[in-house]
């Protein structure tokens, strides 16, 4: 993730020097629905960001479990079947690499109830 910050002066770049761009947001979505999953990656695409998507709970862990280091975001439907998205966050919670933190965001297409309080987060 990147971090903004907010500099009293910003520093004065040195004659010749350019920082590298950033790396592009490497995300996995998660989502059964195929238009809301072709939609949400496709803007991601074009927002810059590296996209993989998976169909349902299981596949994303499956990902996550051969390459978690991959990722620096996972976004996962809230209302999935075999395996919703809270299901998802806590296996991934428990896999040992991700010690070092990992950020996730649940999301639904469902408006009906709120989300759940502390949805949000890292596992920092």
């Amino acid at each position: 993730m990147h971090l903004l910050t907010t500099l009293s002066t910003p520093p004065s770049p040195r004659k010749g020097f350019a920082p590298p761009p950033p790396k592009p947001l490497r995300i996995l979505y998660a989502d059964d629905m195929p238009e809301l999953r072709d939609l949400i990656c496709l803007t991601l695409v074009r927002g810059g960001r590296t996209v993989e998507c998976a169909v349902n709970g299981p596949e994303a862990l499956k990902q996550l479990r051969t390459a978690l280091k991959a990722y620096d975001l996972l976004i996962t439907d809230h209302h999935m079947p075999v395996m919703n998205g809270l299901e998802l966050v806590a296996a991934v919670r428990a896999l040992p690499s991700t010690a070092d933190g990992f950020w996730y965001l649940p999301r639904s297409g469902r408006f009906t109830s709120p989300p759940p309080t502390g949805a949000c987060g890292s596992t920092k």
